[in-house]
């Protein structure tokens, strides 16, 4: 065998290793996907915010404008002064939906697998492709023409 078979297996274990670490591993493709995809539900918690922040504003600034508002808003939630009556109308109910501020999101970050695993996978590879390729040498070795011995012949 050359050199170079026999860097074969340390070739294909150099790759195998890379590849799982690139794929597997802690900042791996598997693990990136997982944060965009938590990048996404986190932006859409963050666009939701910034609507109930409009509103919130919205609502801020017609309360400070408008003194009608900061009474009939008092007598909603049940204040007011003492022999003031309100006048429900029908199909105006009182109750305002509420305002969900968001919720706390638990960002799971997803890890790779450890790197001695991702070593072990590499050389188990390395070593099925090193015998592998031990067996095909070795069939081509058997399978060339071997030379026929020279035969003497033998005087009487």
């Amino acid at each position: 065998m050359t050199r170079v078979q026999l860097l074969i297996p340390v070739w294909i274990l150099i790759f195998f290793y890379g590849l799982l670490n690139i794929v597997l591993g802690d900042n791996g493709t598997k693990v990136y996907a997982s944060l965009e995809q938590e990048k996404s539900i986190l932006d859409g918690n963050i666009e939701n915010l910034l609507l109930i922040n409009q509103k919130l504003v919205n609502e801020l600034n017609s309360l400070q404008n408008n003194d009608e508002l900061i009474v009939l808003e008092a007598q909603n939630l049940g204040y007011g002064p003492e022999g003031s009556y309100g006048i429900h109308l029908i199909g105006r109910g009182a109750k305002r939906p509420e305002m969900n501020a968001g919720t706390l999101v638990e960002v799971q970050i997803e890890k790779g697998l450890p790197d001695w695993t991702i070593k072990k996978l590499a050389f188990g590879i390395s070593v099925c492709c090193s015998l592998f390729s031990l067996i095909i040498l070795m069939i081509k070795r058997f399978k060339r023409p071997q030379p026929r011995p020279k035969t003497c012949v033998l005087a009487k």
